[in-house]
């Protein structure tokens, strides 16, 4: 997916869905701040993906405080959906947690955090990970 057809699906729907064409326009925003603000150029999908990650942590911030933006959020997990890498469930993630601190049960935080980054990379959503890793070390 390129940064063009988010522009053509965005003006498509600009005469079928305005929820769909502002959700877009709002990613498309995102994605052109980013390649504006960063300087180092990269490939043009590393920019769609940080602008649908942050685009869905803003939805998902919204939701928490009470909005319904519902309709967004599946428009634009319909996108990710397509450029970013699946992501490990809950129960893979515990799975993989209790196996890292089985093999290195002295080891803080931070090391487990670092392995996982490193082995799982974009698949990993780092937050639930930080809260399951609290949690098994408190025990």
């Amino acid at each position: 997916m390129t940064l063009l057809e988010l522009k053509k699906m965005m003006m498509k729907a600009k005469k079928e869905d305005k929820t769909k064409a502002n959700a877009l326009m709002m990613l498309v925003d995102t994605i052109q701040k980013l390649q504006k603000e960063d300087k180092n150029q990269k490939d043009e999908i590393e920019y769609i993906k940080q602008g649908v990650k942050k685009y869905l942590k803003l939805l998902e911030d919204s939701e928490k405080n009470g909005v319904d933006v519902n309709d967004e959020k599946q428009i634009i997990q319909s996108i990710a959906d397509k450029v970013l890498p699946k992501q490990l469930t809950e129960t893979e993630l515990n799975g993989i947690i209790d196996r890292l601190i089985a093999e290195n049960p002295n080891k803080p935080i931070g090391f487990f955090m670092g392995e996982l980054k490193k082995k799982f990379g974009e698949r990993v959503n780092m937050q639930l990970a930080s809260q399951i890793v609290k949690n098994k070390l408190k025990k």
